[in-house]
């Protein structure tokens, strides 16, 4: 084309050649897709290194130990042969012991399997319900037996009571002195200094006995003076009448 002139598009000549308006030269692109074809025939992607390890591993553990191993030499000059079991008479095991590859960073002990872990979970849940049942029975028997010692002492404080009221008749009966203060039931005394030393005296010997023992005492002394049963609220002629009717010396008895 000489200089100066003007190109024509709609030409043979420029439509024949390997430009195109915009875009890559057609020659560049073939070559651009015959790369590709040739790299899509030769692309062999690469396995992960675990993969190929285990690959190589089982493809080895597949091939019969031979005579180039130093154990099965040692095991053929025993007279050990090929497929047949360990042991004297070949009752033992014929193919080698599974080999079992640890894989992960977890340490010996953590890899444990589903089945083994709820196993041990529903395990530690027993031994909790079993605990929580022990302390539950060991709460309900702490408060059986601060109701049951409320009850007996309830029930000793008017066993008591009536003990005194009882003594107090019949030592009246019999003019006797009471032996102990607290023998005979708090009265009304008129005299304000009379009241106050007989107050100190029952305090100094209260604080002797508790009400168990004061049950005893009193109880004893009005059947062995008086033979008077509180339980019965009876007096009997002799100690063998109150023997043989008396169920006993304490309420559970006459329970």
């Amino acid at each position: 084309m000489a200089d100066g002139e003007v190109d024509d598009y709609m030409s043979d000549t420029f439509l024949a050649s390997d430009t195109t308006p915009g875009l890559m030269p057609k020659i560049y692109l073939e070559k651009h897709k015959r790369k590709e074809k040739s790299m899509s025939r030769h692309v062999n992607p690469r396995k992960p290194l675990k993969v190929q390890e285990v690959e190589k591993r089982e493809e080895r553990l597949k091939v019969a130990l031979d005579e180039s191993n130093k154990g099965f030499k040692m095991l053929s000059k025993m007279g050990f042969k090929s497929g047949m079991g360990l042991g004297k008479k070949g009752q033992g095991i014929s193919e080698p012991i599974p080999l079992q590859i640890k894989q992960g960073r977890k340490g010996l002990g953590k890899e444990i399997d589903e089945d083994d872990r709820k196993k041990r979970y529903m395990e530690a849940q027993v031994i909790k319900f079993k605990r929580r049942k022990i302390d539950e029975e060991k709460i309900k028997g702490e408060f059986k037996t601060r109701m049951r010692d409320k009850h007996n002492e309830r029930q000793s404080q008017s066993d008591l009571y009536k003990s005194q009221k009882a003594c107090h008749h019949l030592d009246s009966l019999k003019k006797l002195e009471a032996k102990y203060i607290w023998f005979w039931p708090i009265v009304k005394i008129k005299d304000v200094n009379e009241a106050e030393e007989i107050e100190e005296e029952e305090e100094e010997e209260e604080d002797e006995f508790d009400v168990y023992t004061k049950v005893e005492m009193l109880t004893s002394y009005l059947r062995t003076l008086h033979l008077y049963c509180i339980w019965c609220g009876a007096t009997y002629n002799d100690e063998g009448d109150m023997e043989s009717n008396c169920p006993g010396d304490t309420f559970d008895a006459h329970e």
